[in-house]
């Protein structure tokens, strides 16, 4: 999910033996969005402690969870802040405009399913994971109605059926 798909991405082009498939959320093989994240490197450094967690308390809730309102989610997002001021967002600020995977996409070669949510505010996960579906060899895509950028713990979605469909998908 989102950054992590990135990662995803790199070990699967590095170590191919070692991914039997891939279920990527709200991610991206290239962030066209790149001068956020540039401006979000520079900033972040810069960034108060305290303004870091009014931001993912009340800001956070917004961008990452409506329209699709889930107390429990958003309250486990809250008591794994810490931590998130730390230099890790920023060096993954700075990585983001320097990763460009779209041509190597053709070379992984195992079953993909990529999901979007409709109302991503933080990915423009519409365009991203389409980008991703036309590049991957095998891959479905589907998109998450009403959903923001974070939907894995969305209980209302069917994510255990997802991924044992995508496990007997996948080669031995």
């Amino acid at each position: 999910e989102s950054f992590g798909g990135g990662v995803a991405l790199q070990l699967t082009l590095r170590h191919p033996q070692l991914v039997r498939g891939l279920a990527l959320v709200n991610t991206f093989a290239w962030f066209p969005r790149q001068w956020r994240a540039r401006l979000g490197a520079t900033l972040f450094p810069w960034t108060p402690t305290a303004a870091v967690h009014v931001a993912r308390s009340v800001v956070g809730r917004q961008l990452f969870f409506r329209p699709r309102r889930n107390a429990e989610a958003e309250a486990a997002f809250l008591r794994h802040a810490t931590g998130f001021e730390d230099a890790g967002f920023a060096a993954r600020m700075e990585a983001v405009p320097r990763l460009d995977l779209r041509s190597r996409l053709p070379e992984i070669d195992v079953p993909c399913q990529l999901y979007a949510s409709t109302h991503d505010r933080v990915v423009p996960s519409r365009r991203t994971m389409a980008t991703l579906a036309t590049g991957l060899t095998s891959a479905t895509l589907e998109l998450i109605p009403r959903a923001n950028h974070i939907v894995l713990p969305l209980p209302e979605e069917p994510w255990p059926e997802r991924l044992q469909a995508l496990d007997q998908m996948s080669p031995p």
